[in-house]
């Protein structure tokens, strides 16, 4: 409340102390694309009544004389733009006699209308303009005066004998066919009726004009017309067969058991829209009784859509959504997963997993299943066991992988096991979004696995040293036995731990080059200068495969490092003392990175 006082405190003051209406006006005929004048301009119209009498008066000074202004039209439609904001009753006569001004009768027809709208009064007295101003107006100005007619929605049978007659004027035609349907006037049913076109824009904007003046005119009339509009609609014309049927049920025609027939209609579109339409019906053929009763004699997907938006609490709905879900009509399944997730999982999961069963891959299914709440793990574990085929257990490996489910590992280990070659790839693949505490599966594994499948795994160890690095003793236990040795310091480099520095320094200096190899790589992976400086060492490998190996490894861990820029710079520079020859422009080069303000900074 405070913050929106101070607002308002903010903008008055602003309008206070600012330049006045005439300065501004002095401003914008100098240059009309003066954006700060304009702004300003703007708010005091915007703020109008915030104005003391004398500011008022003011700016409707200046108003007129950029009205006046002769010379420049942008400046004039700029004022009565102006005018449309702040205007009064009082400003009606002032935008009558711009009425005949070719110039900006389109900016002043607007600003009327929108006054007509502030009172009953305004209104009258602006349709009485308008109505002595159209007969007088000439070829420049008639579109705009039989517009502003429409938008009164005159009802004076003069005028609209006279809009009549300017309708066989192809230049004022469609204007005038807009103002008589929005006036509702009954004597031009027929023209308008005549003038839908075959094909075009002139067939699809008279087709709505005249559904539009169905709406407007008595209600049998109405109906006569509308239904005559129906027989001209052609089949693949949905939009407008639907808008017609909108009319009759407004007209309050009783069309509930046609659109009914229509939700079995091949065309989807006319399907749904026949659903929406029946939405807020009262008619007795749409409570909850009858629709179930259509529903099984005749499922569909608009009419499962139909009883959901009508009656979204039914407790029959789960049945009718797990039956949906095993049709053969892919609309209706993929209607019924679309509500899956208004309903509660743990009524959907069985049908869903049902499903999934009898269709693997089924990529939507999977992501319905995944997007459910925690509350049906059980029921997905549980469906471990229940899975008819190695196929549909990918699936299950797809959908607990997706959620993070660490309680699934176990099946992940024993998909691993499996003789399938697609469920092991699979299991192995996403077994890292699922570990927890599972090093010492993991280890086994990777000491049996192919080469490929170590990749998979040594991520999946590395995001379990990560979870818990009390793990760490785990590797270091097998490392001590020399196994899967190269592959267990990748993990230990990925985990990225200071704790693992103490088992990756001695391979620095291990005789089997492609261990030493395997540990400069690591400590490259890793971000902390810590690691840097054991590969520091190894830039003076006596191997210089290994020394420009370590050199490149040590620039990519200071690029991903999180150090400050001195500490990156300092080890830089301690770097080039130790790096081969080969490898010191390269060190240069992201020291001089390092050392150099980004254009940011300098602007700044």
């Amino acid at each position: 409340m405070k913050k929106l006082l101070f607002i308002s405190l903010f903008i008055t003051s602003t309008l206070t102390i600012a330049q006045s209406s005439q300065e501004l006006y002095q401003d914008l005929s100098k240059n009309m694309y003066d954006v700060k004048a304009q702004t300003s301009f703007n708010m005091r119209s915007y703020n109008f009544d915030k104005l003391n009498a004398a500011e008022q008066a003011a700016h409707y000074q200046a108003i007129a004389l950029g009205l006046d202004a002769k010379n420049s039209t942008q400046l004039r439609n700029y004022m009565l733009t102006a005018l449309q904001i702040c205007g009064q009753q009082k400003n009606i006569p002032q935008l009558a006699a711009l009425l005949k001004d070719k110039e900006v009768v389109g900016k002043a027809s607007t600003a009327l209308a929108t006054l007509s709208d502030l009172s009953a009064d305004n209104h009258k007295q602006v349709s009485a303009v308008a109505i002595a101003a159209l007969p007088k107006a000439t070829a420049e100005t008639v579109v705009h005066l039989i517009k502003l007619c429409s938008n009164l929605k005159i009802q004076d049978q003069k005028t609209l004998a006279l809009i009549m007659k300017l309708s066989a004027n192809p230049k004022t035609q469609q204007s005038s066919f807009e103002a008589l349907a929005n006036c509702g006037h009954e004597a031009s049913a027929g023209k308008l009726l005549g003038s839908i076109a075959e094909k075009g824009y002139l067939r699809s904007r008279n087709l709505k004009l005249t559904l539009l003046l169905a709406q407007n005119i008595s209600a049998s009339k109405g109906v006569i017309l509308t239904k005559k509009v129906m027989q001209i609609i052609k089949p693949d014309e949905v939009a407008f067969y639907l808008q017609a049927q909108s009319v009759l049920l407004d007209l309050g025609q009783k069309q509930e058991s046609v659109l009914l027939s229509d939700l079995n209609k091949p065309s989807i579109r006319r399907a749904y829209g026949a659903a929406n339409l029946l939405l807020v019906s009262q008619d007795q053929s749409l409570q909850k009784d009858a629709l179930l009763k259509r529903f099984q004699d005749s499922p569909n997907a608009a009419l499962l859509y139909l009883i959901y938006k009508r009656y979204p609490t039914s407790t029959e709905l789960s049945p009718l959504i797990a039956q949906s879900l095993n049709s053969q009509d892919s609309f209706l399944q993929k209607q019924a997963l679309a509500l899956v997730s208004k309903l509660p999982a743990e009524q959907m999961i069985r049908p869903l997993l049902n499903r999934l069963f009898a269709s693997p891959k089924n990529k939507t299914l999977i992501s319905t299943i995944v997007s459910l709440n925690i509350s049906i793990s059980k029921n997905l574990h549980d469906a471990w066991k229940l899975a008819p085929s190695d196929a549909s257990k990918v699936d299950l490996i797809t959908i607990f992988s997706e959620r993070r489910d660490t309680a699934s590992a176990v099946f992940f280990f024993d998909a691993i096991a499996s003789k399938d070659k697609k469920l092991r790839i699979s299991a192995i693949k996403e077994l890292k979004n699922v570990v927890q505490d599972d090093t010492n599966q993991i280890l086994d594994l990777i000491k049996t696995a192919s080469r490929s499948e170590q990749r998979y795994l040594i991520n999946a160890l590395a995001t379990d040293l990560k979870l818990d690095d009390n793990n760490i003793a785990l590797v270091q236990k097998r490392l001590a036995l020399k196994q899967s040795e190269a592959s267990l310091i990748t993990a230990l480099g990925q985990c990225d731990n200071s704790k693992t520095l103490a088992l990756l320094a001695p391979y620095l200096k291990n005789e089997n080059i492609d261990l030493r190899s395997a540990c400069v790589k690591s400590l490259g992976s890793m971000t902390s200068l810590d690691a840097g400086k054991l590969l520091l060492q190894a830039c003076q490998d006596k191997d210089s495969k290994i020394a420009i190996l370590a050199t490149r490894a040590a620039l990519t861990l200071v690029v991903n490092s999180t150090a400050n820029n001195e500490l990156k710079i300092d080890f830089l520079q301690q770097l080039k003392l130790k790096a081969p020859a080969t490898e010191t422009q390269k060190v240069d080069d992201l020291l001089k990175k390092l050392s150099t303000p980004s254009k940011k900074k300098k602007r700044r």
